[in-house]
């Protein structure tokens, strides 16, 4: 609708995405369309990854809460992508229970965040966003 760049994290669930920075001020809206912007080269600009469900702005924080549902399939795909983040990395997802201020009314959204490397490898070939292909 508007052109605006972000990424979108997964947030523990197969069809659930958080667009965790984006400025509180950020013209988006519930219904908004995410699409692939072609950077990278893996999918084509334009391609349909997801619609704005939730939008919540504290005025105490920042950046917006934002909630997508994912429209491709995640869970039916049998090709995945794992990205671990370094606890120790300054661009490291925030920990919401530390993070303190803030309206106390106000809900976070949950972001999964691997609190550890995984020690097994997994044995699935790795892509950036979701395709489904024809059987």
């Amino acid at each position: 609708r508007n052109g605006l760049r972000t990424l979108a994290i997964g947030a523990g669930a197969a069809d659930a995405l958080t667009l965790p920075y984006l400025p509180m001020q950020s013209d988006i809206k519930v219904g908004d369309q995410l699409v692939s912007s072609g950077l990278g080269g893996v999918f084509p600009a334009g391609y349909p990854v997801a619609e704005v469900v939730e939008v919540r702005r504290d005025g105490n924080s920042p950046l917006a809460q934002v909630r997508a549902r994912a429209k491709g399939g995640i869970d039916r795909d049998r090709i995945v992508s794992f990205v671990w983040f370094d606890p120790s990395h300054p661009a490291r997802p925030v920990d919401p229970d530390a993070v303190e201020g803030g309206d106390p009314k106000a809900v976070a959204i949950a972001t999964a965040v691997p609190t550890a490397t995984p020690t097994v490898t997994p044995t699935v070939t790795s892509t950036v966003a979701p395709a489904r292909t024809s059987p």
